[in-house]
C-alpha cells in the first residue's frame, strides 16, 4: 500500500470515529448480489422494441423509448422484474458498508438491499426516497436514495427522469 492510499484509510477511520463518514453505493454493489447491472437492463428492453433501436447506445433514450411504448406500468414491472426486485439478498459488501458506521449513506440504486442489510443488524437509518420523506425523519442516520426506489415508483432511468430531474428532486 502506497502512502495516498495509507492518508485515505487514515481520513475514512478519522471520520468513522467522528461520525462524520457518509458512504456514496453505486450499482456494484447490488450486482455482488447478482443484479444485473444497467447494461443487461438496456439490452432487454431493446429485445421488445423494433429492431431501428438496435443500434442505439443511449441507454436513457433506449429506456425513454421503452417508457413512451409500453406505458408506465409495463415499464416499471420490466425495470423490477430484469433488477430481480425482492429476489436477491444483500451481501458482505453491504455488512462491510455498515461497519465502517457511516452517518449517512447516499445511493443511486433503487433496490432495497442497503435496507435488508441495515434490519439484519438492527440499525437505525431513515431511508429518503422522495424529498417529502425529509420532514418526518426520525433517526440521525440517513439513508438517500436519491435515484428514487422501486417501492415509491420513482425511480430515476429515463431521458425525460434526468431532464427533470432537479425539478423531481429539489
Amino acid at each position: 500500500m502506497n502512502n495516498i492510499q495509507s492518508t485515505h484509510l487514515l481520513h475514512l477511520h478519522k471520520a468513522s470515529i467522528q461520525n462524520q463518514l457518509v458512504i456514496f453505493v453505486g450499482a456494484g454493489v447490488s450486482a455482488n448480489s447478482g443484479v444485473p447491472t444497467w447494461k443487461n437492463l438496456t439490452e432487454s428492453f431493446k429485445n421488445e422494441l423494433p429492431s431501428s433501436i438496435k443500434s442505439e447506445t443511449d441507454d436513457m433514450k433506449v429506456a425513454q423509448i421503452y417508457k413512451n411504448t409500453y406505458g408506465e406500468k409495463a415499464y416499471l414491472d420490466k425495470v423490477r422484474d430484469v433488477l430481480k426486485d425482492g429476489k436477491v439478498a444483500f451481501n458482505p459488501i453491504h455488512r462491510a458498508i455498515l461497519q465502517l458506521n457511516p452517518v449517512h449513506i447516499i445511493t443511486t440504486n433503487y433496490d432495497n438491499l442497503i435496507e435488508q442489510s441495515i434490519e439484519s443488524y438492527y440499525k437505525q437509518y431513515d431511508i429518503i426516497t422522495k424529498d417529502s420523506d425529509l420532514p418526518y425523519y426520525r433517526y440521525p442516520n440517513k439513508v438517500v436514495k436519491m435515484h428514487g426506489d422501486f417501492r415509491s415508483g420513482n425511480i430515476v432511468l429515463t431521458e425525460e427522469d434526468y431532464y427533470n430531474y432537479a425539478a423531481n428532486f429539489p
